[in-house]
């Protein structure tokens, strides 16, 4: 349900579990995912504290699924937190932790988080001109993504999610490479996560992406198209949207008027509405996403609403 996007729903019922208050192991994998829904809405140190805890609670009987989450998940806070130095033991941690397992998809997780890092870590170096931090995020992420390969190729058949993460791995890790690669690995790890329909991972995907765009050729009218199909995956990355998108000279809200204000839009991005629109904010949505080329198939699956809803918003006439 995360991963899909109904946050809400899987919120509430992640605090039902847990106020069912129960034991140890038993309770690692719900406050996981506590601590990934902490972590995808911006709040690094409550996802820390969740994430902690649920280590915690697996005790002295961790096991690999519990271990590479967990480990995995908090390299990911942080790094977010430009801890590159705490990120990297983590990782480290939780391969050890994981050695000796049959699940292939665990290390491949644990790789993608510590190249991540590394790549994170990489072009904060680059930007200070510190070239021993920018040559050790490099090497660091080398073996680590080779270790995810040699991982791969041992699957007895493929996995759709760790395959998924190895392709994030590699547009991360072609971060750090030649320029002309980050474009097509990046285009892959969108591919994969639009397959699985899981929204968040391919929003950022889509970041991903925009910023291979930007790089290698500037503004473009693709890197404009996967910023606004970004903008509805969640309101946690409205700012880095904005961010990025004013890099690419794309608007993504609308200009000021001389109109009296409205009700703030639903999700970052879409048109306000009010009485003067005679529309509703989700219509004035669907309208925003037809505007730039959207498919019925494309809104419906951006707004979390039926193809139906999209053609008939409402009680209103097909638009």
């Amino acid at each position: 349900m995360f991963q899909l996007g109904d946050w809400a729903a899987a919120g509430q019922l992640t605090g039902r579990l847990l106020s069912l208050e129960p034991p140890g192991g038993t309770a690692a994998f719900p406050r996981l995912a506590s601590g990934l829904l902490r972590l995808w809405q911006g709040d690094a140190p409550a996802a820390r504290t969740d994430i902690t805890q649920a280590l915690r609670d697996s005790g002295q009987a961790m096991v690999p699924e519990a271990a590479s989450a967990g480990y995995s998940l908090l390299a990911r806070v942080a790094s977010a937190q430009h801890r590159f130095e705490e990120a990297r033991q983590l990782v480290r941690t939780g391969l050890a932790e994981c050695a000796g397992s049959d699940g292939p998809a665990h290390i491949i997780r644990l790789a993608a988080a510590g190249v991540h890092a590394e790549a994170e870590c990489g072009q904060a170096a680059a930007s200070r001109r510190r070239r021993d931090e920018l040559s050790c995020a490099v090497t660091t992420a080398s073996e680590l993504i080779g270790l995810a390969h040699r991982t791969a190729a041992g699957m007895t058949s493929e996995l759709a999610v760790a395959s998924a993460e190895l392709a994030t791995a590699e547009a991360d890790w072609a971060r750090l490479a030649p320029r002309e690669q980050q474009d097509e690995a990046a285009r892959e790890a969108v591919r994969r996560w639009d397959a699985l329909c899981f929204r968040y991972p391919a929003a950022h995907a889509r970041l991903r992406l925009c910023n291979a765009l930007l790089t290698t050729s500037g503004p473009s009218a693709e890197a404009a198209a996967e910023l606004r199909a970004a903008l509805g995956a969640a309101d946690a990355l409205g700012a880095r949207i904005r961010k990025l998108a004013a890099r690419a000279r794309v608007a993504v809200e609308p200009e000021p008027t001389a109109e009296p204000a409205a009700a703030p839009p639903s999700f970052p991005g879409a048109v306000q509405s009010g009485p003067s629109s005679g529309l509703t904010g989700r219509e004035r949505q669907v309208l925003e996403l037809l505007a730039v080329g959207s498919t019925n198939k494309n809104i419906a699956q951006t707004l979390f609403i039926s193809e139906k809803t999209v053609s008939a918003p409402g009680s209103r006439k097909p638009l």
